[in-house]
């Protein structure tokens, strides 16, 4: 044998979507260096929609799977402090907030640093999941796979019960119906690195045809993780079809995301940041009523944060006062131009947004 030693979250997401637009302007050669104008700060507004899959999952994190390698202490995965290397998932694709498609599906990962509880230990929650089609996990078990039997609480008042499987995060195989989602040759133990290769994997659960799913609630297998006990870990959860209040309040994080990360990008491909018009957007973006409208958008703002995840890891090493490598500028680049492609999808659903949202040139 190896050794290694709701409750239903109801947040009221708003649209609060910012902008930014880019146009000609002198460069800084330094990224710590922002524009006179900055971000607007997220207004509150009255308009309230469903929490996202991703946001309801994070508000139940209560365990830390995840470490930095300069800080393996802060883990304990399986109750005898090993936990997933921050920088080994990095280098797989996995990083905090970044969306991952799998399967037709798109998650959202932990969006927390590593050292903070990133993961939910199932043992009966109860999460708010809108949508249809496909109910998929991303998750792992320590000490033997784990399996248990859940609950899908439709909008209708009925429900569907289903078993979960994930396997050992040690196996490197997945249970029965699942897929590895990614592996990293090495993980963190409170002594430092161990070359052991670990695994993290998907499952998925069909949904009823026809309905809309309301909640999920997790198999009950262990409410804590204890050395030489099986667990379950849920790092994250997404629906092949969110409602439509999910898909908008996905739309509205991205937009931010764009916002927060503005000046970095206008900074290395010249440009500035132009003042927001934020309540008139929020009216205008929810006059959009179906969710088949919303899919290209989506697809859209999937795009953008990735392309904004690369650049934000590209620039980490970037010395004050030196010129920005090819490669930042060739990255800031794609960001720039995925982020208009985004804006000209939702100027197609909401004619006249770019008077709002100016779409800038291609570049």
């Amino acid at each position: 044998m190896r050794r290694r030693d709701h409750w239903v979250i109801v947040l009221a997401l708003v649209y609060p979507i910012g902008l930014v637009a880019c146009s000609s302007g002198s460069v800084s050669s330094s990224a710590t260096t922002a524009p006179a104008m900055t971000a607007p700060a997220r207004a509150a507004t009255a308009t309230a929609v469903p929490v996202t899959a991703a946001t309801a999952l994070n508000g139940a994190f209560n365990n830390v799977g995840i470490s930095d390698d300069a800080d393996p202490t802060a883990g304990n995965l399986d109750g005898g402090g090993y936990s997933y290397s921050a920088q080994a998932l990095a280098a797989v694709g996995l990083t905090p907030g970044k969306s991952i498609t799998h399967d037709g599906l798109t998650f959202t990962w932990p969006d927390v640093p590593a050292g903070q509880p990133d993961n939910v230990l199932a043992s009966g929650q109860t999460i708010a999941v809108s949508g249809s089609g496909t109910l998929g996990f991303l998750g792992s078990s320590d000490y033997y796979s784990s399996n248990g039997t859940g609950t899908i609480t439709y909008t209708d008042g009925t429900t569907q019960p289903f078993t979960l499987s994930l396997a050992d995060w040690w196996a490197n195989a997945a249970a029965a119906g699942g897929d590895i989602l990614a592996s990293v040759p090495y993980m963190n133990t409170s002594t430092g690195q161990m070359n052991q290769q670990v695994s993290a994997y998907y499952a998925a659960v069909p949904l009823q045809a026809g309905k809309t799913m309301q909640y999920v609630t997790l198999p009950d297998v262990s409410q804590q993780a204890v050395q030489g006990s099986p667990a379950m870990h849920i790092f994250a959860v997404a629906v092949s079809s969110p409602s439509t209040g999910d898909a908008f309040t996905q739309i509205a994080d991205m937009i931010w995301q764009i916002v927060d990360s503005g000046n970095t990008v206008c900074e290395i491909l010249q440009c500035k940041f132009v003042p927001p018009n934020v309540s008139e957007l929020i009216s205008r973006v929810g006059q959009v009523q179906t969710i088949g409208s919303l899919v290209n958008a989506v697809r859209e703002s999937v795009i953008v944060g990735n392309d904004l995840s690369a650049l934000t890891a590209a620039i980490k090493g970037h010395v004050p006062g030196t010129p920005f490598s090819s490669a930042v500028k060739g990255l800031a680049n794609r960001a720039w131009n995925d982020t208009r492609a985004l804006q000209q999808t939702l100027e197609g659903l909401v004619p006249g947004l770019s008077l709002l949202w100016p779409v800038p040139p291609a570049r």
